[in-house]
């Protein structure tokens, strides 16, 4: 008498004691595909840190219950996993399905709220910047980088133009 439909359930992780949400940036997985425990399911972003959630067991991705670029609290479900050997509904066999193509560009407002924040206190365009993060999302570092004249930024004047002294050469002593 196994009840094998029963389901792991996978929940946005407390990621610090004043993290209070998190945004799904991308999954690794789709519905039907096969999981190893602690393999990266899925990218998530809070006000802190950008980070991997790892499967929490061996089995089958049954459900996503929350798209990228949604916001959720801490605790709740952004999917499920069917644990064991069997594959669900998918039936490739095989070394098992190719991960999507990443998507181009940052899409007019895939920003980390850091970043976000970090660009308005700083007047940078946030759409002259290509991101480096998940999904050609615009980190802290990329923003940093425009600040410092090392990004692509064009709402202001040449870096070198800025008094950084960071034109012509790369410094020395």
């Amino acid at each position: 008498m196994a009840t094998r439909t029963s389901t792991v359930e996978i929940t946005m992780p407390q990621m610090g004691e004043s993290v209070t949400e998190g945004t799904v940036l991308e999954w690794h997985k789709q519905v039907g595909d096969r999981v190893e425990a602690d393999e990266p399911l899925l990218d998530v972003s809070t006000d802190k840190v950008d980070t991997e959630i790892p499967s929490p067991v061996s089995g089958t991705l049954t459900s996503i219950a929350v798209e990228p670029d949604q916001t959720v609290a801490v605790g709740a479900v952004l999917g499920e996993i069917e644990p064991g050997d069997a594959p669900f509904a998918n039936g490739s066999g095989g070394e098992g399905p190719a991960e999507p193509p990443p998507i181009q560009g940052n899409g007019g407002v895939n920003v980390t709220p850091v970043a976000a924040r970090m660009a308005g206190e700083h007047g940078v365009d946030l759409s002259a910047l290509s991101g480096t993060g998940p999904r050609g999302k615009v980190t802290k570092d990329d923003v940093r980088d425009a600040i410092e004249g090392n990004g692509s930024a064009s709402s202001g004047p040449p870096a070198d133009d800025l008094g950084l002294g960071i034109g012509g050469r790369s410094g020395g002593g």
